[in-house]
């Protein structure tokens, strides 16, 4: 560390001396985050395959449609897909934290609207609703990480943990739909396995977890002062007069490619009677 910048890692520099102490997040911190983030891909993991394993009883309860199906399919992918481009532009606005504890606060009360809903309108519309909370986690949890990991090896560590852990909600949500779903009803079930694990990252991001310094910095910067020093989500390293916009935009884009990915392979497993739960197409 030399008189005029901190330094991270190898060659890796963040903001200069006048705020070192609060650019540096203790292992604490970004132990309860890389928690946080495991909770919240264990809820994003089944809350995409949710969807396929509810979708034979829901269908004969409300007497839907192969279309209908379809259609549900469509509109859950669709919105997250439109809102995982626009959520990291907004929270470079208006911060990670209030985005991430926004979208955890709306996931409890979208789960429990999907598990109460009377017909299938109401139910396009909760897939929607499902769609754009899960588009604002899933992409919002790994800016944030990015931003409080302190250096690329523990994000890059965090990253891949968290995906393992996605997948582990995708596989408890089939597991239990196998033993439980039939026995407890399509609605409970989904109580079941999506509420518990809204419970650990909303504690911590409301009461134990601090907002990213970078997002701090984008959200005081002007707009044409050009030597305020910015931190880029990339390169974890300080730049003059770059707008950061471009780099959270790709990196959003391809979150989405990531998403698009999964429900492709993996995300859209087919019902009871064979049919896919997503678009007829596939």
């Amino acid at each position: 560390m030399n008189g005029k910048a901190a330094s991270v890692g190898d060659g890796d520099e963040v903001l200069p001396e006048k705020e070192p102490a609060k650019e540096q997040f203790s292992k604490k911190v970004r132990y309860l985050a890389l928690l946080s983030l495991c909770f919240t891909s264990i809820a994003d993991g089944v809350e995409l395959y949710l969807p396929s394993v509810i979708t034979q009883p829901s269908s004969c309860e409300l007497g839907l449609s192969k279309n209908q199906e379809h259609a549900l399919g469509l509109a859950l992918y669709v919105s997250a897909g439109v809102v995982i481009i626009l959520v990291i532009p907004i929270s470079n606005r208006f911060g990670r934290r209030p985005l991430l504890l926004t979208s955890l606060y709306l996931s409890v009360v979208v789960t429990v609207f999907c598990a109460s809903v009377p017909n299938y309108m109401s139910l396009v519309v909760s897939r929607v609703l499902l769609g754009v909370v899960l588009a604002i986690k899933f992409s919002t949890i790994n800016v944030y990480m990015s931003e409080i990991s302190g250096s690329r090896k523990f994000y890059v560590l965090a990253i891949s943990i968290g995906t393992i852990f996605h997948h582990i909600g995708a596989g408890w949500c089939g597991v239990i739909g196998y033993f439980l779903l039939e026995r407890i009803g399509w609605r409970f079930f989904i109580l079941l396995t999506s509420l518990p694990f809204f419970t650990v990252p909303l504690v911590l991001q409301q009461f134990f977890l601090p907002e990213s310094k970078p997002s701090l910095q984008l959200q005081i910067r002007k707009p044409n002062d050009e030597n305020t020093p910015i931190m880029t989500i990339e390169h974890n390293q300080t730049s003059h007069g770059q707008d950061p916009t471009p780099i959270s935009l790709s990196s959003a884009i391809l979150r989405m490619a990531q998403v698009i990915l999964y429900l492709v392979t993996v995300g859209t497993p087919p019902g009871r009677n064979g049919h896919s739960a997503l678009i007829p197409l596939l």
